[in-house]
C-alpha cells in the first residue's frame, strides 16, 4: 500500500448548551458541528461482489478507502476530492481499516 491519496475524515458532534443538553433546530432536530482531519489513504474501486451485495441492500458503493487504524476514529463521512461520501461498512485488516463508502445523498433536512 502506497497511501498516495488524501481524504478528509468528517466527524459530526452534536452541539450542546452550557448544561450539556443538545441544541435543537426549529423542528426539534439536533444541530451538529463538524470536525475534519485530512489523512493519507489508498482509494480503490469496490469489487463486483461488493457492488452486488451492497446493491441488494439499496446502496451504491463508490469506493473502498484504506486508512491506517490510528487515523480512523469512527467517522461516518469523508470527502474525496471535495465529494462527500458516507461510510456504510468497515473492515479491519491488520494495521489498516477499509472504509466502504457511497456518495452522500441529501436527506429531508437538506444535509
Amino acid at each position: 500500500m502506497y497511501y498516495s491519496d488524501k481524504v478528509t475524515m468528517v466527524q459530526k458532534v452534536a452541539k450542546e448548551d452550557a448544561s450539556g443538553a443538545p441544541i435543537l433546530d426549529d423542528i426539534g432536530n439536533p444541530k451538529y458541528d463538524e470536525t475534519t482531519t485530512t489523512v493519507w489513504a489508498d482509494i480503490t474501486s469496490p469489487s463486483r461482489a461488493e457492488v452486488r451485495a451492497a446493491g441488494e441492500r439499496g446502496l451504491k458503493p463508490a469506493a473502498v478507502v484504506r486508512v491506517h487504524k490510528t487515523d480512523y476514529k469512527g467517522q461516518t463521512s469523508l470527502e474525496i476530492a471535495g465529494q462527500r461520501m458516507d461510510v456504510y461498512r468497515t473492515f479491519h485488516r491488520g494495521e489498516d481499516v477499509e472504509l466502504y463508502v457511497e456518495e452522500k445523498r441529501g436527506d429531508s433536512r437538506g444535509n
